[in-house]
């Protein structure tokens, strides 16, 4: 039976996520401030501009790190991108409870949430087999 590479699997799909981020973070942040019940302007869409490239580095530090064999680096890597979106997560959980945010954030913060907690589980399965294997 072939083991299936699940690291591999979660920094593509990962990527593809943050690459649509970028997208349209990128190309259609007025999109974003109404689909998030905001009123934006220029200063936001600059900020937010900006934010996407953030989300490119993201989708293409996965991308390229997807083959990595090492443990330890990719539970560096599962680690960087469950804080990242776990981050985002609690602030939108935190905005949307100052009533800041609509319960249009709502699948955003699901998904932000599930893509935290996978690549936590990642960074911390990596983790443990290596101290196994380092230990045994």
């Amino acid at each position: 039976m072939r083991n299936i590479n699940y690291f591999k699997y979660t920094c593509v799909l990962g990527a593809l996520l943050y690459l649509f981020l970028f997208y349209t973070l990128q190309f259609k942040p007025e999109k974003v401030t109404s689909d998030l019940g905001l009123v934006g302007n220029d200063v936001v869409y600059l900020f937010i501009k900006r934010a996407s490239i953030l989300m490119l580095a993201f989708g293409v530090l996965l991308f390229l790190g997807r083959n990595i064999e090492e443990r330890l680096s990719r539970s560096v890597l599962s680690a960087s991108v469950s804080i990242c979106m776990l981050g985002l997560a609690l602030m939108s959980g935190v905005e949307f409870a100052k009533g800041n945010l609509g319960a249009e954030v709502i699948a955003p913060l699901i998904v932000e949430s599930l893509v935290g907690i996978i690549f936590m589980l990642l960074a911390i399965s990596n983790r443990t087999r290596r101290e196994t294997e380092t230990y045994s």
